[in-house]
This record gives structure tokens, sequence and C-alpha cells, in this order.
């Protein structure tokens, strides 16, 4: 968005959250959802619905007019869940963060009020926590229009960033600005002033439970509001490369590609990735230079090398690179992709195996397989595995 665009948008200040708003998102509150610090479970409210959401809403509207958030809701819980590599290693855990459950249904509420605000204003390169965008829209247009350019027998250097705890690391002060700049001023963005400010986080875990420390940065994890604040505060971030490039992103997860087909397309990304480290040190947000690399795709026998770097450090060249869950490779061929599928499936298939000893009917894992009386215990199929069931039945017959 430019500054003409930014200085002639709507202006929102104010909002008013009716009992109709809070019972609805009281009524989709996911029941398997853990609860917060104050321990009230969604079951609850979500059977309680009708009747707190009147005074729940009254609520709500006084910490708006008065731009305050109770500091019981800023506190939350986290929860290490282990990652892979050693268990005794504290970065090899990510953290899951647990909040009031009453203060997320406030967030959805603003959320929804926001989201119709700036919706629009979002860049169309963004596909992350928007409606109607997901990892596979953006995986069709980025690979077609890379597929395009090899059936044209040009070459694409794609780079993958990776943001150094990105969400962690958003100034507040800055955040404030490029929302005002979106045109959020008075009432509202004071409350968000607050609501980022003050916030605590305290580690449980074997029911043990570590003494509060404040969290002084970032957008708040596992809420309903940092996702979207998010996306505002890295939204100018595809403006600062060439038109001849383009950028993707999922949220905090971007790559940035152009066809090559001489050295000087080689030095206009170079240009671009000078460009991005430049955005980075302007907005307070740094690269993980160890985590960035280069996937070379192409088909030509004589590809174009260029050694590209992020502030005098050389990136890695990947063969292959793992993209929203899909495995891209330096042709781009399919192959890969099967392939991993298919072990996942046979691990699997060899994990039911060897734990149904007792079940010799194949037609206990299809889908009515609770209809049959047999010792197998109950399975709950992936949709991958299910779809492979024909396969499944001449595995076990073998």
């Amino acid at each position: 968005m430019t500054d003409k665009q930014f200085r002639h948008c709507l202006r929102i200040e104010d909002i008013v959250i009716t009992p109709e708003e809070v019972y609805e998102c009281l009524c989709t509150l996911d029941q398997n959802k853990a609860s917060g610090p104050d321990r009230i479970p969604a079951t609850l409210l979500r059977h309680c619905a009708s009747s707190i959401c009147s005074s729940l809403s009254e609520l709500f509207n006084k910490t708006l007019s008065v731009g305050k958030l109770p500091k019981e809701w800023k506190l939350s819980n986290i929860t290490p869940i282990p990652k892979s590599g050693s268990s005794s290693n504290v970065t090899n855990y990510r953290p899951i963060s647990l909040l009031s459950l009453v203060s997320k249904v406030l967030e959805r509420c603003i959320y929804n009020r926001l989201i119709e605000h700036i919706g629009e204003k979002l860049h169309h390169l963004q596909f992350g926590f928007l409606k109607g965008k997901s990892t596979t829209s953006q995986l069709l247009q980025v690979l077609h229009d890379i597929g395009n350019k090899l059936d044209n027998k040009c070459q694409v250097d794609t780079l993958y960033l990776d943001f150094a705890k990105a969400f962690d690391k958003v100034n507040h002060e800055l955040l404030l600005f490029k929302l005002k700049r979106f045109g959020i001023i008075g009432k509202l963005l004071s409350w968000l002033r607050d609501y980022l400010s003050g916030r605590y986080q305290r580690v449980t875990v074997l029911s043990e439970t570590s003494n509060p420390l404040p969290v002084l940065s970032g957008v708040p994890q596992g809420s309903i509001l940092g996702p979207l604040l998010f996306m505002v505060y890295v939204n100018d971030l595809p403006d600062c490369v060439s038109s001849s490039s383009s950028l993707a992103m999922f949220a905090d997860d971007s790559k940035c590609y152009h066809p090559i087909k001489c050295s000087e397309d080689a030095e206009v990304l170079q240009s671009d990735i000078n460009a991005i480290d430049s955005w980075c040190k302007e907005w307070q947000m740094s690269l993980n230079h160890s985590k960035c690399g280069l996937l070379r795709i192409t088909r030509n026998s004589q590809p174009i090398h260029y050694s590209y770097n992020v502030e005098g450090n050389l990136l890695k060249t990947l063969n292959k690179q793992k993209d929203l869950g899909v495995i891209v490779s330096k042709d781009l061929i399919w192959s890969l992709n099967v392939q991993a599928v298919s072990n996942k499936a046979n691990k699997m298939l060899g994990f039911v195996k060897r734990s149904c000893f007792h079940a010799s009917d194949p037609k206990v894992y299809d889908n009515d397989y609770r209809d049959i009386p047999s010792k197998a215990v109950e399975i709950q199929w992936t949709t991958k595995v299910y779809e492979m069931k024909q396969g499944f039945h001449m595995f076990w017959l073998n």
C-alpha cells in the first residue's frame, strides 16, 4: 500500500461489541482446547453461552472504552512440546502458549471487526491466516509460475527466507505506527497499545509452574490477534523487491524468486536480497543466515551460477526444500513427494500390522470397521492411509 492510499484510507477508532457477536464466538469455541491460567474450560463457556453473553459483552465494551485489558488476561502459560533432537536440549522444544479463553473470545470479536477494515489493504502476496487463502493456494500459484518459466527453458533462482524468531521480535511502537497507517486510531489504538504491553508468561511442566516473567516484544503467541498484527507488520515487505522478482509469504514463511537468463538477472535478485536485508534492519527484524538458502530450479544442462549473499554471508545452495509441506526439488519433479507419502504410509501400515495381530480380516480396516466384530482395537486412520486401503489389503494378505 502506498503512502497516498494510507492517507485516504478509512478510519476506525471505536468498536462496540453486541451480545449476539459474543454468543456466536462462544458457540464456536473448540471444546478440545486447553484452558488458560484462569482454568475456565471451553465446554463451560459453550454451555453457558446464552446466559453469559450479555454480561461478557458489557465487560468487553468496558475494556474497549477505557483502553485497558485486565492484567489477568495478559498472563499466559507456556507448555514446552518436544520437537526432533535430544530432549535434554531446551532449543528442541516448541513453546505452546495457553491464554484465557474468555480473553480469546474478546480477541475474536475484535478480529472480526478489524479484518473487515484492513483485509483488503493486506498485500495480495500474503497467504497466511486469511479467509480464502491457504498453503495450497500459494503453492499452486508459485509452482505454476515457476513451471511456466521452466517450460520456456528459463532458470529460476528461489531464495528461501527464514526470519529469526519473527513473531517474538515485532517492535510494539513500530507496530502501532503501522496500525495507525492502516487507519486504526483513537480508543481502539489505545486498547491495542495496552493489549501489547504489560504481558507476562510462565512455564508449566509436570504440574509445576515457574514464576512469571515479562514479555517485552513480539505479538502474543497463541492469540487470535497475533497473526493479524504480524501480517500488518510485514505487509510492506513485498514492496521492497524489484518488479521483475516475485515474493510470496505465508505469515513469516517467505520466498523470493527471479527468472535467470543471464548474470545481470542474478544481480537483480542479489539487489532484492540486499533490499530485504535493509527492510529487516529498518523494522528491527533479522534473517537467520544459517537457515536461509537458495534453490536453483532449472532443467538446463549448464545452469547459470551466482554466489548470493546476505551481509557477506554466502547462502547455501539447496538440492531440495520442504516448502509449506511440499518437497520442491531443483528440477521440480514430483517423485520426491510420492516417495515421502509412500514411506509415511508404509511406516503406519507396519505399525498397524505389528499392533493388530488379532485382525486377520482386511475388511476390519474399511470405513465401517466398527460394525465388524473383531478383537482389533479401533484405529483412527489418516486420510492418506485410508485412501490407500486397497494397497493395505494386499500388504496384509502377503
